[in-house]
C-alpha cells in the first residue's frame, strides 16, 4: 500500500469511528466513505503539486498549497456533516 492510501485509510477508520460515535454507524458509513473518498482525491492533486514546488524550492507557494490543501479538507468536512444533518 503506498503511502496516500495509508493516510487516507488511517484518516477515513478514524473518522468512521468517531462519526459512528455521534451518528450511528449507518450514517458513519456514508460519512467516512465520502470524505474518504475526497480527502483521496484532495491529497492525489495536492501532494503533486507541493511535491514540485518543494523541489523548486518556491517555499511561499509551497505553503499556499498546504493552506488551500487543508481549506479544501475543512470545507469538504463541513459541507458534508450540513448535508447530513439538514432534514
Amino acid at each position: 500500500m503506498d503511502v496516500l492510501s495509508l493516510h487516507v485509510a488511517t484518516y477515513t477508520a478514524t473518522l468512521f469511528v468517531v462519526a459512528a460515535v455521534l451518528f450511528g454507524w449507518m450514517l458513519a458509513i456514508t460519512f467516512a466513505a465520502v470524505n474518504g473518498a475526497l480527502h483521496f482525491a484532495t491529497d492525489y492533486i495536492t501532494s503533486r503539486a507541493t511535491s514540485k514546488l518543494w523541489a523548486e524550492q518556491n517555499w511561499h507557494r509551497f505553503f499556499v498549497m498546504i493552506g488551500f490543501d487543508q481549506l479544501i479538507h475543512q470545507a469538504t468536512l463541513a459541507s458534508t456533516l450540513w448535508i447530513m444533518v439538514t432534514p
